[in-house]
């Protein structure tokens, strides 16, 4: 029996390693594809048909169940006989109704499917029903019946392991680990707390699977276990084996980020730069949010540990924030976000709240105020505390965040704002996104000196005199730092620069300070200020190093001193 199991990732980079694990578990003709929904579905389908498959199984996530819906029903048109199976977290906590209102499916597994998919197959090549396999469900004569609890897999070491060289473009892409499932804390936007306990994969078994990857030439691996430092002293034996045997190759780690005790601590502090990272959710600073949805965080404890990693300058930080969580209106998401942002994370995501089915968020929403979308993602319209506009609001600012902040396009620039127009980073980026929406170029996409543009423009309703001077320096130097991704913007450059090959230009090319190809390439301005020293007033020359920082991935940039300060 001909089966393939297919994954339909978000981007072509993410690796899903789900479907090769259940591929390690199952007997016979056995075929693992990937896809993703930036592809078109009459391709994907077209590949699937061609296959001439007896069952197809497929992995339902937030992201994908859209796309598996119209290819699956369209494959059961075209391959009348074949069985569609469907499992994974977006139909595990509704399996009945799915099954009774999607008639192209076959059976739904619940939970994990390492156990349950092997046996639906061999059933199948048998011809004997489901009945007694764990977390199975099917339709008989329209009605739905089985088993719809979620499959837990106790003995988890028992499972397989996943042969990694069958999946394509390692070198290429982001490899997703997963060393222990479960979460000791039961979150109530969350779904991987539900399980009892957490169940850790043997060391040795771990291991040998990051081996092998390493050996493949991955070059990014991501764990995503719920909370990698649940065991701290596993998770510090492990992060001290990834810094003796893994190369070059970089990791990726969710954390407690107020749970990392000192071994962990003085680890990370002590890595290779850029070699690590870690994400640690804040979710909210608000007390009575936090203990609506039995988030369990010491906030202050968690400040100070992240900004002893940050200050050490080897660990790339990542923090999350999620708006339309309860009783959090938008006074105190603003607050949240400030508290946040002053810890100066290199990323700091703003991210929505999604009623996710099985969460408890879902279950609790009429009580809670919470409305949100009626198909996948689930994402929250509005809540009792936040109107719709309110979160159309905060989407904008996630917008002006993720073009200015997290892509390191305008650090210098944004410090400066935050001294002279508001000191308070929420409300500096709601008037960015109020005057973006006013000229249109809030949802525009823009090219990267557009975009230093349109922050200068910004500048020079809100400064005038030294003031903007300096900020057109600082966007200059911004620029700079961004590499050839965008030119210094003229409105940048000094009132009066000298000719291209004027006295000065000529001294520092003759200095070997920069050549006449830098010139050429906008990787050489005179400015109107010095934008280190905030002083207005100066021409000076600013000129790349060539060398990147490690953790943001910017160029540094040289500032030369003017003629007339010698």
């Amino acid at each position: 029996m001909r089966t393939i199991l297919v994954a339909i990732g978000a981007h072509y980079v993410h690796i899903n390693l789900a479907v090769y694990a259940l591929k390690a578990c199952c007997d016979g003709d056995v075929e693992a594809l990937e896809f993703n929904i930036n592809q078109q579905p009459h391709w994907v389908l077209r590949e699937l048909a061609a296959r001439r498959p007896d069952v197809v199984v497929f992995s339902c996530y937030i992201w994908n169940i859209e796309f598996v819906h119209r290819v699956a029903a369209d494959l059961k048109e075209i391959l009348p006989g074949v069985r569609i199976v469907l499992g994974g977290p977006e139909v595990s906590y509704d399996a009945k109704d799915v099954v009774e209102q999607w008639t192209f499916v076959d059976v739904i597994l619940c939970g994990e499917g390492e156990h349950s998919l092997p046996l639906v197959l061999e059933r199948m090549v048998a011809g004997e029903d489901l009945h007694g396999i764990p977390g199975a469900v099917w339709s008989e004569n329209g009605q739905a019946v089985g088993d719809d609890t979620c499959a837990i897999v106790e003995d988890w070491a028992s499972i397989p392991p996943v042969d990694f060289s069958g999946v394509p473009g390692l070198r290429r892409r982001i490899a997703y680990y997963e060393s222990s499932r479960g979460c000791p804390f039961s979150c109530g936007y969350c779904l991987s707390g539900s399980a009892k306990g957490v169940r850790f994969l043997p060391m040795d078994r771990v291991k040998e699977d990051l081996t092998k990857l390493v050996t493949l030439g991955v070059p990014l691996v991501k764990f995503v276990d719920r909370t990698f430092n649940a065991n701290p002293r596993r998770a510090s034996q492990l992060v001290r084996w990834i810094l003796d045997n893994t190369g070059s190759t970089h990791f990726h780690f969710e954390v407690a980020a107020d749970l990392l005790d000192d071994e962990m601590m003085d680890l990370l502090c002590t890595a290779p730069a850029g070699k690590l990272q870690v994400e640690a959710g804040v979710q909210s600073c608000y007390e009575p949010t936090l203990q609506t949805v039995s988030r369990v965080t010491d906030l202050e404890e968690l400040g100070r540990r992240v900004k002893t990693l940050i200050q050490g300058g080897r660990i790339h930080v990542h923090l999350d924030l999620i708006a339309g969580l309860p009783l959090e209106d938008y006074t105190t998401f603003g607050q949240s976000f400030d508290q946040v942002y002053s810890l100066r994370p290199h990323a700091l995501q703003l991210g929505f709240l999604k009623l996710l089915k099985g969460s408890r968020l879902r279950r609790d929403a009429q009580e809670l105020g919470l409305v949100g979308r009626d198909y996948a993602p689930w994402e929250i319209l509005h809540t009792r505390e936040l109107s719709g506009w309110d979160l159309l609001h905060l989407k904008g600012i996630e917008e002006m965040c993720e073009r200015y902040y997290n892509s390191g396009h305008a650090l210098r620039s944004l410090e400066y704002l935050l001294k002279t127009v508001d000191k308070s980073a929420f409300g500096l980026f709601e008037k960015l996104e109020a005057f973006c929406s006013s000229r249109g170029t809030l949802t525009r996409p823009l090219s990267l000196t557009n975009q230093m543009e349109e922050l200068l423009c910004f500048g020079r309703e809100h400064l005038e005199g030294d003031c903007y001077r300096i900020l057109r320096a600082k966007v200059a130097a911004d620029c700079m730092a961004n590499g050839g991704k965008g030119k210094v913007p003229g409105a940048c450059e000094a009132d009066e620069m000298p000719g291209p090959l004027g006295p000065r230009l000529r001294q520092l090319v003759e200095a070997g300070i920069i050549t006449k190809e830098q010139h050429r390439l906008g990787q050489f301005a005179w400015l109107p200020a010095d934008p280190e020293k905030e002083k207005g007033g100066l021409v000076l020359a600013m000129a790349w190093d060539g060398e990147k920082e490690i953790l943001s991935g910017r160029r540094k940039v040289t500032i030369l001193p003017s003629k007339e300060e010698g």
